[in-house]
């Protein structure tokens, strides 16, 4: 099943084949491959018959806190999903602020005409 917050895509729940494997939880990255971020391990409570959720990320970090409402944990991980692909969006637009900010330095030593020997070009 696949997640969609506001027209973005941010996680796949792959649904398990018995009850006893988990819900494989996967993010989409920017070049529409998924990527592995958790699991939601099911728990039969013997005593009461009810189905308790584990939300776990690949690290081994609880998500959210065991619940009976598979939703809660569901949307736990379209939270995460979505921190981490703002995440890894943050750190583009910083790199792309670094490798512009030295082509613009580049460019104001070109036009005042000093250390015209150690100007490098980048592409």
């Amino acid at each position: 099943m696949i997640t969609r917050l506001r027209n973005e895509v941010f996680a796949d729940f792959k649904l398990p084949e018995k009850f006893t494997d988990p819900v494989i939880v996967s993010r989409f990255l920017p070049d529409g491959s998924l990527k592995t971020i958790g699991h939601i391990y099911q728990n039969l409570n013997d005593e009461e018959g009810a189905v308790t959720y584990l939300s776990i990320d690949s690290q081994g970090g609880e998500i959210t806190p065991p619940t009976t409402n598979y939703q809660e944990a569901e949307y736990g991980f379209e939270q995460y999903a979505k921190q981490l692909t703002k995440k890894s969006q943050m750190k583009e637009w910083v790199a792309k602020v670094i490798e512009f900010g030295g082509r613009e330095e580049e460019i104001k030593k070109i036009r005042i005409g000093r250390n015209m020997k150690n100007i490098q070009i980048t592409k």
